[in-house]
């Protein structure tokens, strides 16, 4: 399966890099691994159920000054957090082998017009009693942010207007 490249039209530019960094990431990792965007409500989901589980969640962006001759347009850093949660459950789970896998799956991929970067990874939490390890990599990718068209008129002119018609 190809990753979703076009923007579905419903989408926003944040939610369809977060669909399409989702599509990378279950591709590489395959069937073994529940692979979703991050739940809109986390208290109704429980990831235990899956001992091989990916999470991709939005986290939030920096922003640059705005580019001189275009008004209203600045870069965009958006940085979302692709969580790992492995469960031995009798096997090996090998943690970080799975980092690496998610690492390249998405390090250097186009998108929007930009490539994303690794910021970090690294150990969450590790549950010796339970079996469970949970890692969190983080990555960005700079994407212009646009303004919405700030043209008004202020009711003189429109008065203005009215008068010399």
């Amino acid at each position: 399966m190809t990753p979703r490249m076009e923007q579905a039209p419903n989408l926003t530019p944040l939610e369809h890099i977060q669909t399409v960094l989702t599509d990378m990431i279950r591709d590489r990792l395959g069937e073994d691994f529940y692979v979703a965007e991050f739940p809109d409500d986390p208290k109704q989901f429980d990831g235990r159920s899956y001992p091989r589980l990916v999470l991709v969640q939005y986290s939030g962006s920096r922003y640059g000054a705005p580019e001189d001759g275009r008004r209203g347009t600045q870069a965009r850093r958006a940085e979302f957090a692709i969580h790992l949660r492995l469960s031995s459950s009798g096997a090996p789970v090998r943690p970080l082998a799975r980092i690496e896998i998610l690492r390249k799956a998405v390090q250097g991929q186009r998108m929007e017009g930009s490539r994303v970067q690794i910021l970090n990874d690294g150990l969450v939490e590790h549950d010796q009693d339970n079996g469970t390890w949970r890692y969190i990599l983080e990555v960005a990718l700079t994407v212009p942010a646009l303004a919405t068209s700030q043209n008004h008129i202020t009711p003189a002119v429109m008065a203005g207007r009215r008068k010399g018609a």
